[in-house]
């Protein structure tokens, strides 16, 4: 098999050093500009309670998509297998307790990681209707007494720890005996840097607390 003279090796690494070194350059500013444009695009969850029961959408942008309740399939179910007695196992290592060191390790950095979430992490809406409706009318006015100490409670809480876009609370007393009735939506938001920003944070604290472990290398 012939060789290849040096004046043509050293020709082809002239020629492909540079193509290569432009089409990396190219992939990175593919992923600078689709991370630009995504930057400021929000997502988030809104969880919802009514007199249709329990809902929940996730969002992105201006899209939302229900999560919960999931639409019901038109594929029939299967019916179960039975299946064969399995023999037991062993007691599985995540059952076994940990060391103290360890779990003191993870509890420092709860309070960085939670002051992260914080910065990054809004509320949109915060929407409550209560209406206190009782028999009796004493248990009445002490429902609506207590719902609006433990309400305002929560939300200065809340207030003090993240931002509030939008609040509408609404506590109302009714004296005919129809029952209480509760209307309930939160919804929360978070840009798509902010989420990279807060995931790479994470796994930072985490991985130095040492609940996340990288596989080491072998060296050859």
């Amino acid at each position: 098999m012939t060789r290849l003279p040096i004046v043509i090796k050293i020709l082809l690494l002239l020629v492909l050093v540079p193509l290569g070194l432009a089409l990396a350059l190219v992939v990175v500013l593919l992923l600078l500009a689709i991370l630009l444009l995504l930057a400021p695009v929000r997502i988030g969850a809104v969880g919802q309670y009514s007199k249709a029961g329990l809902q929940a959408w996730s969002k992105v942008g201006p899209v939302r998509i229900r999560v919960f309740p999931r639409p019901p399939s038109e594929k029939p179910k299967k019916e179960p297998k039975d299946k064969p007695e399995e023999e037991p196992e062993d007691k599985d290592k995540s059952e076994e307790g940990g060391t103290v060191e360890q779990l003191k390790a993870v509890l420092s950095e709860i309070g960085p990681i939670l002051g992260q979430v914080r910065r990054r992490l809004v509320f949109s809406e915060i929407i409550l209707h209560y209406t206190a409706s009782a028999e009796d009318a004493a248990v009445t006015a002490l429902a609506y007494g207590g719902a609006h100490v433990a309400v305002n409670h929560i939300l200065s809480m809340i207030r003090h720890g993240f931002q509030v876009k939008r609040q509408d609370v609404q506590i109302h007393a009714n004296f005919n005996g129809e029952g209480d009735t509760v209307f309930l939506r939160v919804g929360l938001r978070i840009s798509v840097w902010g989420a990279i920003c807060l995931g790479i944070f994470v796994f930072r604290r985490l991985r130095k607390a040492g609940v996340i472990k990288l596989p080491k290398l072998r060296k050859n």
